[in-house]
């Protein structure tokens, strides 16, 4: 009878039988079995052929143990379950087995088998940890990866393995289809295994039946009778232990001495010294029996005897060898093993021994066994006392090596130790014991034995008398302390055992009794276990059978292979050192020898062109020469003729021209407009209708202005032929009489998600809808189960049967909102209506008319605002059809009209786009239509609310990041290669479509003359450009000045790129290309003028992009005049005589009408200025027409393209310099006026149909003024209140724009609780020798206030000039005081002197030069009356000579750190009066920075300051102020240091002052106080050669000493990491590693890490940094030390040297970003705040210093919710929560390569917990997102680069 058979008659009654195939259990007469498996008998047959289909059993349930468990089975159902050869197949072992123990009922039976891995797996495989199986229980998906089955293949197939590849794959792909064995275990640690599971989840259980492998022969099958199924959930109260090993500590198990103990229990591995310890305790009456019950001494190993009971000995040896153990095969030893029948019967034995030496009291037992029988010993005897012998581990491995149990390697003998140390530890689970270092008894026994005496007594043990005690001080031989041991200078030890080595030998120092907590470590079971399989071999016993020959051989081996190794490791490392370095040399030397070949070869041809340039150029001198000669002659023939001399004064009289005489300068005429626009009367409007008339009406007498020439070129002469009307409204009787012409009238079905709608928005909404001309459409409205009554009530008691209502259950989100009313809509067509949303009576009839076209899927119409008073502004009058534009931003938008169908076939709106559902949904329709149409009125008024994205289009920035994911599928769907970034300003993009790299360029020149132009042009290609795959064709078109020749030869000789060809025949531009184009290579042509210069690299990339698209023709670019306005932004056709550049003369930084300026799109014609096309489309279209010989010819050659289907491009991504005319001058004689009247007729004969229907890109409801995209003033009715937001004068800002002032501001907020009620200031304005017109200007500003209630406090410092004085002496107006000083005390002490006339409450500085913004006052007491009462500040900008305003200063809110760095807060400044009073006003010594100091002093106590983010200052530019230059003032830097360092004395700060990097900037350098240790943390995972970076750079460069490096190893599997890892502690003493062996989770990481941290102050560093300066940690260290700071950053650059982070500032990008990031390394930032110590709301932890305590205080970093992002951010904001501030020093500055370790998020499951961490941010730290981050200004946009300019207010 078979052992399977013995084990199946233990079986009774009806079970389950799962995976058996082939070999069902048989079962005894009347026991049956449901048979179980994951495959069916068919699948099992197809997928096992090599097994007998016949004999495979019918399964009766077809279950998969990890998806589903046996939860087809209730608990306690089954009399059995047999599952054989199955736990080695699943994923969770650990948690199947708690099932197959949960069905079956008490008293049945669970029989289980494994193979063991002994006699099955050919390979080395370990056994499969228990402890990671049992942790890891229900973490892991269902699906096996199949990486898990490679080391099945290692083992089974190493061949497959080696190979790799497709073989490989295949391979694993088999294993898994297969469901290969994926865990292996011997019998011993199966059966391990199974207990602790057993234990984990409460199940009592009894093994009846066993057969281990070494009877089997193949399998450990075991039979267990259950009595009681799992009570409790693996892993149930938190994670498990490290190690099975190690059980829980019982808190009912504490100990309490016994008032005496029978025993003593001497434990401690062997050679660890208890023999010794047994001998003297003997001599001191504690007896371990008579002689003949002890082990014989040995001879070699302890000739005084080993103190061991052999009685004791044989029970503990006994019990272990059943157990399968011995004294050196400990692995997987724990006390699971303990609970097996036989240690009942081994107690039973001890507790007979023990009674037998009742009558010796106090006994002693010694045995090294002890520490693993710990428990029985404390079952049998409870109230013994025990002691534990400690020894260096190193002197017990070298005492190992030489004693005669065998041959032990030193690992092997550092593992034992360590286990057996480990496995005491935690069996006595907590109780106190004695430790003995055996180093300190040997040397000094007088010393310790009274200390063990006094700590044995306190365990009940009676105390000797003192002679007993003397002769045990002479009992300890110091002799015996042989193979002394005192450190690891090798570095043998790992760092697990040198921490538990030192934790025992500060235990054997203690005064008292100790307990060690034994789960800091864990047992090193699969090291033992791999020892015990090597010591298993066959091979290897033989070999000891003579033990001294083979330890003597192998010692000497060893030594040998030790010396030999070391040599020849250190000559490969010479070696491969000196081979690096030849070549590297080598290396180097090939590149040198290439670049010089490259080089020559380049001088050669150079030189080649250059000396055939010289030749023609002489040829042509010499032609030129003789030209000139006979000229010369010729011209003095005719001078010395009789008639030239008598016609002399009649040529004089003609050569008059009085018109031209009265030109005026460039110069003038601009000073005549300033004058002429600032007389009263008219407004600027008629003003300029008025010049335009002039010019339309008198062009005699204007012709000769500039104003003329820009109004001829920007096409504004008024159009001869047919012109585009606006689109006029429908009435009702219109409306009547339209519907009676429609053939069809199909159903329009409108969707209108609703969810709690104010009440007032949604009656008119569906009150628009009502009142539709057009009768035949139904209102489809979904309620997303509003909680508003109101709402619902509405709802309900609509009455009109075209209005159906559907309610929600729960609320879903406006996406599946509008997909319920798209399902029940049964319209032909569908729109789209927003719940506050107003539709135009005529809108639906529109949109039927316009689908009367059966080619037409979908259409949208023009569409304005709506603000909260019902008021309609801001109208969007779209182009036709723009599919570029749609790439750009949804411009599409409202209202929006479908055909159902196609909106269905879509599959409507998808989730996952918030906020960009509909821009998702256009993109889809698009790609599906096709036609698509557009209705040129205002047919959707949309609700601006506050928070929208009508309000505000960066409201949500959300929004914008769900568009590009949108747009980035739209461009998968259409088989685009590109990608999409955000564009400039929010919801837009820009596409990057890949380009053909191979493409090449022929750009053709054409020029006459002009070299300093041409020069310009051909430079800036060679120089600028990124694209090298061009030609450049120079085209003379008769050039006569010599020094174009010269050029042209330069440039020739420059680069071979560039060649000529010539055209000697009159100014024709159509021919001229027309020649040329004909005789070139390249497969792309660029146009380009002489007059142009690059400014964009890539702008050759930028035009080719477009340009391979096959639909397009030609791409045009953006072109700006010098002065940075634009000059084209496409052509728009039917303005002006045909046609005229879009956005002319709009300032370069606006971004135009709907963004269009800086947005890519479709246009009707593009400028040849800049164009780029295929060669081949310009040779399709026979290229441009001679018969336009200047004028047109652009327009025409696009106009043609697109009657051929073909899209032209404007692309503003490649931008250039026009110098526009420059090289054929202006249209100012009558000849060149005549042929562009011509030109221009023409155009209008061969284009009048486009004329007629106006440009499709060009709304037809724009007016004519003079200016493209200009909307009818008349339009707007309203502008809207402003908002909560940020005050707009800072919005909006555009550089170098003459500023109006803003309207008055809105009435002050009602009083604040005891705030005055209308607060007055005394504006202080010391003066000296102040220039009349910037001072009046200065006063004139106070006077224009909107706020009446000041005071104007002047001081003259005792002017010399006379201007000055009587202006003053001119002031009447009683609100002014003027106080005259005898002479000139400085601007401290004229500020005193003015402070003095002071009546208000507040005082206002301003300089007397600077301006005042006419809302000034009115802001700053709107922000007193709110609360503000101390210190207030303003945002500023600078003035210039010519009004225009440029540098614009938007400010930090108050910053105590940055005041100290850099006087930021500067101007307008507010203070109360009492407080600057208080402080003694103006100190004088520190003038040039008085205010700077005034500003020091009053922020020395706890003032409110308050900073006003808007630009109410405006600070005069002039050659000697600082406004111009920061050095113009050399001295107030240094009376700055000056004020700063008083400053930092009087608060009593132990600091010193320093310059800063940049004038006006500062340093505080404050001093450490003590040596504080600090511990700097590196988590690491692989990536080697970074670790070796970062480190090495840190102990080489960091220059304060006092620190640990605690490195976290996260998985690393590169050995070169691995060994860096392992040689660090031998590297440098502060350097430790830890193991972290889960998955990646950075918070979780350094949590872990400070748990083992022992220094006051935290480093966090990232393994992918390198240290900088060598002050960086003391830099970090000063600020850390300070009580009110909670965190500090460090300056980061990434590898090139630019800024990665200088600060964080949170809510930049939705969320946080980095400072400054991409900025030159050396460029100092937004006014220097790159290089300045400062207040930030948060910093990176790339590199960031805590306090511990304060990191253990805050519980660290979040680990659940933010396992890898923001993590840093979420800590530095719960800081400031606690009201402590978060520092940025640049002083501490390192490269940080970013990311190099864990990689970029760009996975769908790094993804996907990215967003997760972004909503948690959001919602977490929403209050302070929306209220901003204090350090960033709110007129900064936060959807765009730091710091970047924010969005011009976008006037038309």
């Amino acid at each position: 009878m078979s052992y399977r058979e013995s084990g199946a008659r233990m079986l009774f009654g009806v079970g389950l039988e799962i995976g058996a195939l082939n070999a069902p259990t048989p079962l005894p007469v009347g026991v049956h079995a449901a048979y179980v498996d994951r495959l069916s008998r068919t699948e099992a047959a197809a997928r096992f052929p090599e097994l007998d289909a016949a004999g495979l059993v019918e399964v009766d349930a077809v279950i998969d143990l990890d998806r589903e468990g046996l939860g087809a089975y209730d608990a306690a159902s089954q009399d059995f379950v047999i599952a054989q050869m199955v736990l080695d197949h699943v994923a969770d072992p650990a948690g199947v087995l708690v099932e197959l123990f949960r069905v079956v009922r008490p008293g049945g039976h669970v029989v289980i088998s494994v193979p063991d891995r002994r006699f099955t797996a050919p390979g080395v495989r370990p056994s499969t940890d228990p402890g990671a199986l049992i942790a890891a229980s229900g973490s892991s998906g269902p699906d096996l990866d199949e990486a898990r089955y490679l080391p099945f293949l290692e083992d089974a197939h190493p061949e497959l393995v080696s190979m790799g590849g497709p073989k490989l794959s295949e391979a694993l792909r088999h294993c898994r289809e297969r469901r290969e064995s994926i865990h292996v275990w011997d019998s011993r640690s199966f059966l391990a295994f199974v207990a602790a599971v057993q234990t984990a989840a409460g199940i009592d259980a009894e093994l009846v039946f066993q057969r281990d492998g070494e009877e089997t022969g193949v399998e450990c099958y075991m039979v267990w009778r259950v009595h009681a199924g799992p009570r409790r959930a693996l892993n149930e109260g938190g994670r498990q232990p490290d190690t099975l090993a190690t059980e829980p500590r019982r808190a009912d198990r504490a100990w309490r001495p016994p008032a005496a103990a029978p025993g003593l229990l001497l434990c401690g591995m062997h050679r660890s010294g208890t023999s010794v310890m047994a001998k003297m305790l003997a001599s001191l009456g504690i007896s371990p029996g008579a002689e003949d019950e002890l082990l014989a001494p040995h001879a070699q190993d302890n000739p005084d005897g080993y103190w061991e009971r052999r009685d004791v000995y044989d029970a503990h040896v006994g019990f272990m060898a059943e157990l399968g153990l011995d004294w050196d095969r400990v692995a997987w030893m724990s006390p699971h093993l303990l609970q097996r029948r036989e240690s009942t019967v081994l107690g039973t034995r001890l507790s007979g021994i023990l009674e037998g030496l009742g009558e010796r009291e106090p006994w002693l037992i010694k045995d090294p066994r002890l520490c693993l029988l710990m428990p029985v010993w404390r079952e049998v005897a409870p109230d013994a006392a025990i002691a534990v012998a400690v020894r260096h581990p190193l002197s017990i491995a070298a005492s190992l090596a030489s004693s005669p149990r065998g041959i032990y390697p030193t690992r092997l003998s550092l593992l034992l130790w360590q286990k057996y140390m480990l496995r005491l530890l935690a069996d006595l689970d907590g109780r106190p014991v004695l430790f003995v270092s055996y180093e300190r008894l040997v040397a000094d026994p007088s010393a310790e034995l009274p200390r063990i005496l006094r700590l044995l007594a306190a365990q009940g043990l009676p105390e000797p008398p003192s002679e007993a005690v003397q002769r045990a001080c002479a009992v300890v031989n110091s002799g015996l302390h042989r193979n002394r041991q005192q450190e690891d200078a090798g570095g043998l030890m790992d760092i697990g055992q040198a921490q538990l080595y030192e934790a025992l030998q500060e235990a054997c120092g203690s005064a008292t009794l100790v307990s060690l907590d034994a789960s800091r470590w864990r047992e090193p079971d699969p090291e033992l276990e791999t020892f015990q399989r090597a010591f298993e071999d066959r091979l290897y016993r033989a070999m000891v059978d003579d033990q001294d020959l083979v330890r003597r051989q192998l010692a000497r081996v060893a030594m040998l292979s030790e010396g030999i190794h070391a040599r020849l490791e250190h000559r490969l490392a010479a070696q491969e050192a000196e081979v690096r370095g030849l070549q590297d040399k080598l290396g180097s030397r090939t590149a040198q020898v290439v670049d010089l070949r490259c080089r020559l070869s380049e001088a050669f041809e150079r030189q080649t062109r250059l000396r055939l340039a010289i030749e023609d150029g002489r040829r042509e001198r010499d032609m030129l020469h003789a030209q000139a000669l006979a000229h010369d002659r010729a011209v003095h023939s005719m001078q010395s003729s009789l008639s030239w001399r008598v016609t002399a004064p009649l040529r004089w009289l003609g050569s008059l021209r009085w018109s031209r005489a009265l030109k005026p300068s460039y110069r003038f005429e601009q000073a005549l407009y300033r004058l002429y626009y600032r007389l009263p009367g008219l407004s600027r409007e008629r003003k300029q209708a008025l010049v335009l008339w002039a010019h339309r009406r008198l062009p005699w007498l204007t012709r000769h202005t500039q104003s003329y020439q820009l109004y001829l070129q920007s096409g504004r002469v008024p159009a001869a032929g047919p012109s585009p009307a606006r689109t006029p409204r429908i009435d009702a009787a219109g409306a009547q009489a339209l519907l009676a012409e429609l053939d069809e009238v199909p159903l329009v079905s409108i969707v209108m998600p609703v969810w709690n709608t104010p009440l007032r928005w949604l009656t008119e909404a569906v009150d628009s809808v009502s009142r539709q001309y057009y009768p035949h459409w139904e209102l489809c409205i979904v309620d997303d189960c509003s909680s508003d009554p109101d709402t619902v009530a509405a709802l309900e008691a609509l009455s009109d049967p075209r209005i159906r209502v559907h309610r929600l259950e729960r609320n879903h989100g406006i996406g599946a909102a509008t997909n319920e009313g798209l399902r029940r809509a049964r319209g032909e067509l569908v729109g789209f209506l927003d719940h506050d949303d107003v539709l135009e009576p005529d809108a639906l009839l529109e949109m039927v008319r316009l689908f009367r076209d059966p080619e037409l899927d979908f259409a949208y119409s023009d569409e304005d605002k709506l603000d909260p008073d019902g008021i309609p502004h801001n109208p969007v009058f779209k182009p036709d059809y723009s599919p570029d534009f749609l790439d750009s931003n949804n411009y599409v938008c409202h209202f929006l009209v479908a055909r159902t169908s196609l909106v269905r076939a879509v599959g409507g709106l998808r989730e996952g786009f918030d906020g960009a559902q509909d821009f998702d949904l256009v993109l889809r329709l698009a790609e599906s239509a096709r036609k698509v149409g557009h209705v040129a009125k205002v047919l959707y008024h949309w609700r601006m609310i506050p928070g929208s994205t009508a309000a505000d289009a960066g409201a949500k920035p959300y929004t914008w990041e769900a568009g590009r994911r949108a747009l980035g599928e739209s461009l998968a769907r259409r088989n685009i290669r590109g990608e999409v970034d955000l564009g400039p300003y929010p919801n837009t993009y820009r596409i990057r479509r890949a380009v053909d790299r191979e493409a090449q360029v022929s750009i053709v020149v054409p020029f006459r003359d002009q070299p300093g132009l041409l020069r310009t042009c051909v430079e800036s290609i060679l120089d600028r450009s990124t694209w090298s795959r061009f030609e450049i064709v120079l085209v003379d078109n008769q050039s006569a000045d010599p020094r174009t020749a010269e050029l042209v030869a330069e440039l020739l000789a420059r680069d071979p790129r560039v060649r000529l060809e010539r055209f000697d025949q009159p100014f024709n531009y159509a021919s001229l290309h027309n020649e040329i184009v004909a005789g070139l290579q390249g497969e792309y042509l660029v146009l380009l003028n002489n007059d142009t210069e690059v400014i964009t690299p890539d702008w050759i990339e930028c035009l080719l992009e477009h340009a391979q698209r096959p639909e397009v023709a030609v791409v045009g670019c953006r072109l700006l005049y010098p002065d940075g306005c634009l000059q084209h932004g496409g052509v728009v056709v039917g303005v002006g005589s045909f046609a005229g550049h879009a956005h002319h003369l709009l300032p370069g930084d606006h971004p135009g009408y709907m963004a269009r300026a800086v947005l890519t799109q479709n246009v009707s014609a593009v400028t040849f200025a800049c164009a780029m096309m295929r060669r081949s489309t310009y040779a399709e279209l026979g290229g441009m027409d001679p018969a336009l010989a200047v004028a047109y010819n652009d327009v025409d050659f696009c106009l043609r393209a697109r009657e051929r289907g073909k899209l032209v491009v404007f692309t503003p991504c490649a931008e250039l310099v026009h110098h526009e005319s420059r090289t054929r001058g202006g249209e100012d004689d009558p000849v060149k006026q005549r042929r562009f009247a011509q030109e221009s007729e023409l155009m209008r004969e061969r284009h009048g149909a486009l004329l007629a229907a106006g440009d499709p890109y060009y709304n037809r409801n724009f007016i004519d003024a003079g200016a493209t995209f200009h909307v009818d003033p008349d339009y707007v009715a309203k502008l809207p209140p402003p908002g909560d937001g940020p005050l707009p004068a800072g919005a909006g800002y555009v550089p170098g724009r003459k500023r109006e002032p803003s309207p008055s501001a809105p009435d002050a907020p009602d009083e604040c609780p005891g705030a005055a009620p209308q607060p007055s200031f005394s504006i202080l304005v010391p003066v000296w020798n102040t220039p009349p017109e910037w001072l009046g200007a200065a006063l004139r500003s106070i006077e224009r206030q909107t706020y009446p209630h000041w005071q104007v406090c002047i001081a003259d410092d005792g002017s010399t000039d006379d201007r000055t004085v009587a202006m003053l002496e001119a002031l009447d107006d009683p609100r002014i005081v003027v106080r005259r000083r005898p002479a000139s005390g400085g601007i401290s002490a004229a500020s005193n002197t003015a402070l003095e006339a002071a009546t208000g409450d507040f005082v206002a500085l301003l300089d007397h030069d600077d301006l005042l913004h006419p809302e000034a006052l009115m802001a700053m007491a709107a922000a007193i009356r709110a609360g503000h009462r101390d210190i207030l500040y303003s945002d500023e900008d600078k003035i210039d000579r010519n009004g225009c305003h440029s540098q614009a200063h938007f400010k930090s809110d108050h910053s105590p750190d940055l005041l100290l760095s850099q006087n930021f807060i500067c101007h307008l400044l507010v203070v109360r009066r009492e407080l600057i009073t208080a402080i003694g006003g103006f100190r004088t010594g520190v003038e040039g920075s008085q205010d700077h100091d005034l500003l020091l002093r009053l922020t020395d106590a706890d003032a409110d300051v308050h900073h006003v983010p808007r630009i109410l200052y405006h600070w005069r530019i002039h050659e000697a102020s600082t406004a111009a230059s920061a050095e113009a003032k050399p001295e107030s830097w240094e009376a700055g240091c000056r004020a700063v360092a008083d400053a930092v004395a009087r608060r009593g700060l132990d600091a010193t002052v320093e310059k800063g990097r940049f004038p006006h900037t500062y340093r505080v350098r404050r001093t450490i106080r003590g040596r504080p240790k600090v511990s700097i943390i590196i988590p690491f995972r692989d990536q080697g050669a970074l670790l070796e970076g970062c480190i090495g750079s840190l102990l080489a460069r960091t220059e304060y000493a006092d620190f640990e490096v605690v490195c976290v190893n996260n998985g690393s599997t590169e050995e070169r990491a691995l060994d860096y890892a392992r040689r660090l502690p031998r590297i440098d003493s502060r350097v430790r590693v830890l193991d972290y062996d889960r998955p990646f989770n950075y918070s979780a990481i350094n949590n872990f890490a400070v748990r083992s941290a022992t220094g006051e102050y935290l480093v966090f560093l990232n393994n992918d940094t390198e240290v900088g300066s060598g002050e960086w940690l003391a830099a970090l260290l000063e600020h850390g030390q300070r009580p009110e700071v909670g965190a500090v950053g460090a300056r980061l650059l990434y590898g090139d040297g630019s800024v990665q982070h200088a600060g964080v500032i949170v809510g930049l990008g939705g969320v946080a970003g980095h400072a400054h990031e991409g900025i030159p390394g050396e460029a100092p930032g937004y006014f220097c705040r790159a290089h300045l110590i400062q207040d930030v709301s948060a910093v990176t932890f790339a590199c960031a210093m805590t306090r511990r305590e304060l990191y253990q205080e805050l519980g660290g970093l979040n680990e659940i919710d933010l396992p890898v992002a923001f993590n840093d951010v979420d800590y530095c904001l719960r800081l400031r929560e606690r009201g402590l501030r978060t520092i940025y020093t640049p002083y501490a500055e390192l490269r940080h390569f970013e990311s190099r370790s864990r990689g970029q998020d760009d996975s769908p499951a790094k993804r996907a917990r990215f967003a997760a961490e972004v909503a948690y941010m959001q919602r977490r730290h929403r209050r302070f997102l929306d209220r901003g981050d204090p350090h960033y200004n709110p007129n900064f946009p936060i959807m765009a680069a730091s710091f970047a300019a924010p969005n011009p207010d976008g006037d038309g």
